[in-house]
């Protein structure tokens, strides 16, 4: 291993990241960054990893560092820009990105990534004058074809979308990106079966197993949308096969089985996951819609204990994030399906201790006020509900 360059060390260390061994690959980048602390290489792919385990600042580090000894490289200022710009500095990324159109102004890259920044600012005019530019600069540049699409399709001027996605397909027949903008059109326009089929074309021209596994998910979304559940299971099995340590592979297998009413399997994957990512609230809230389903047998009322006590446990961190709401609401609902209703009530008053104004909650609680005879308490609440969700 000594005698190989550290380009040859990269691919074994890639090849483990890609198959869900992001901690690892860390680990093994930053050794093999001290011993070759200018390879370009390494810091890029460092960076990479850091944005997929979510660490934007450590990611940032990484760009900055390369950019230390190596100023001119367009890639680290790309990746810095859109790592400033998800981190809320839309300053700092502006800035990076002048610096690479100045530096590069040959290339249309730079310009690419000012139009998705406008575009992520929603101004669309100033983004569609970048994609314009870049497009003049390479008439033939898939990138801007494609995001220029994308902002056509946010306004939304479908026609105009799918008339630059046509120019797109003119130069690159096969392109990935161009099939998976056909789809997200189609899904705008509630046609998800069209948009299933273009997925199913960017599957067929994916030319890494990443854009494969991308094209599969899509895939997945539309299947879910359309309830075609034994193609669904089928891909979604696979694919949670394949990639199990990526997590929106398994969040989309565990809602698919959902989906087909497959409760206690969808249970067992998302409390599996939560074993594993113990910080993902997101994760408890699909869960918690499993709870609502959830019978009165003891196996039932044993997986509703654990998922109660998850709920408790976030409830008495005082984080509180938004999906603690969903959760709360969803078992609340449980326990009116089955006229738990004192508890129902306590679940849904942690709601508005939370959101005072938040409209199911409000309501439930009036109903239950009524219900009890209290109606000049439940004449109240409705009558907030009501100044509040005209």
């Amino acid at each position: 291993m000594t005698h190989q360059s550290p380009h040859e060390q990269l691919v074994p260390i890639l090849t483990q990241r890609q198959d869900g061994y992001v901690d690892e690959a860390i680990a093994q980048l930053q050794t093999l960054l001290q011993h070759y602390p200018k390879f370009v290489n390494g810091w890029l792919e460092l960076g990479h990893s850091w944005r997929m385990q979510g660490d934007r600042t450590q990611a940032c580090t990484c760009y900055r560092t390369l950019l230390e000894f190596a100023p001119n490289h367009l890639s680290a200022h790309l990746q810095l820009a859109q790592e400033l710009s998800v981190l809320g500095d839309e300053a700092s990324a502006q800035a990076y990105l002048n610096i690479a159109a100045e530096k590069h102004p040959q290339n249309p890259w730079p310009l690419v990534k000012l139009g998705e920044l406008a575009l992520n600012q929603q101004d669309i005019d100033m983004a569609l004058h970048w994609f314009d530019q870049a497009i003049q600069l390479d008439p033939t540049h898939p990138a801007a074809y494609g995001s220029k699409a994308k902002a056509l399709r946010t306004v939304p001027d479908f026609p105009a979308a799918l008339a630059t996605l046509d120019l797109l397909f003119q130069h690159h027949p096969r392109h990935f990106w161009g099939c998976f903008h056909r789809g997200k059109i189609a899904q705008q326009q509630d046609d998800h079966t069209q948009a299933l089929h273009w997925f199913r074309q960017a599957h067929k021209v994916a030319t890494t197993p990443l854009q494969q596994r991308d094209a599969q998910l899509w895939m997945l979304e539309a299947l879910q949308t359309l309830k075609h559940w034994d193609e669904a299971k089928s891909i979604a099995s696979d694919l949670a096969s394949t990639w199990p340590r990526h997590l929106p592979t398994q969040q989309r297998y565990a809602a698919i089985l959902h989906g087909a009413g497959e409760i206690r399997s969808a249970i067992a994957l998302y409390e599996t996951l939560l074993d594993t990512y113990p910080d993902r609230p997101n994760l408890l809230a699909p869960l918690a819609d499993c709870a609502r389903t959830l019978g009165q047998t003891p196996p039932e009322l044993e997986i509703l204990n654990r998922i109660e006590a998850r709920v408790e446990t976030l409830w008495q961190s005082h984080a509180h994030p938004p999906q603690l709401i969903h959760c709360l609401l969803r078992l609340g609902e449980r326990c009116q399906r089955y006229n738990e209703r004192a508890t129902a009530l306590t679940y849904f008053h942690r709601i508005l201790a939370l959101d005072p104004h938040h409209f199911w909650a409000n309501l439930k609680v009036a109903i239950a006020a009524r219900n009890t005879g209290d109606f000049n308490s439940a004449a109240t609440r409705l009558q907030q509900i009501l100044e509040h969700h005209r």
